[in-house]
């Protein structure tokens, strides 16, 4: 008669067969296949956990693309990207009960000019912060541009901290 019996379903201490059993019920052994799946387990446990944390480093650390205004096309829609140019215009604030709920200003970088506006708290911060800027600054912003299908640019400004006035040299 033929042993359909495999190695992996016996015990190694005792011999019997335990199936896919962890632990022998005859003499209380640990069987040799759970060990090596455990292993696995914990190694592909490992493995995602490091992974994730990699892609989190990456995410966090990476620098927005700057880019120039005339060169933003309908197909960079919800970008991040980051702009440097002048204020070519005073910028425009909006309050409602001494409360700031809007601001915007236009800025050029020489191929181009870009609407760029913050809402609600972000508005609120730039204003607290003292990082409005005024007309004929250099300034370098971040953010998430707007591209509509007519055409019309904005770029939209999600932290306070991604207005930057530039030193001119």
């Amino acid at each position: 008669m033929k042993n359909d019996v495999e190695n992996n379903e016996l015990c190694p201490d005792c011999g019997r067969y335990i199936g896919p059993a962890s632990r022998c019920p005859y003499c209380d052994g640990i069987a040799s296949a759970t060990v090596v799946r455990r292993r696995m387990k914990i190694a592909a446990l490992t493995l995602v956990v490091a992974g994730l944390l990699f892609l989190y480093m990456m995410a966090v650390n990476r620098e927005i693309k700057l880019v120039v205004i005339n060169d933003i096309t309908p197909m960079m829609n919800y970008a991040p990207v980051r702009i440097a140019g002048k204020v070519v215009r005073q910028p425009y604030v909006s309050k409602n009960d001494g409360v700031v709920n809007y601001l915007s200003f236009l800025v050029d970088d020489g191929t181009g000019s870009l609407r760029v506006s913050a809402q609600g708290d972000v508005a609120g911060k730039i204003i607290n912060a003292d990082k409005l800027p005024h007309k004929g600054d250099s300034i370098e912003v971040s953010g998430r541009l707007s591209v509509k299908g007519d055409g019309s640019r904005k770029l939209r400004i999600l932290m306070a901290e991604q207005v930057v006035e530039m030193n001119d040299e």
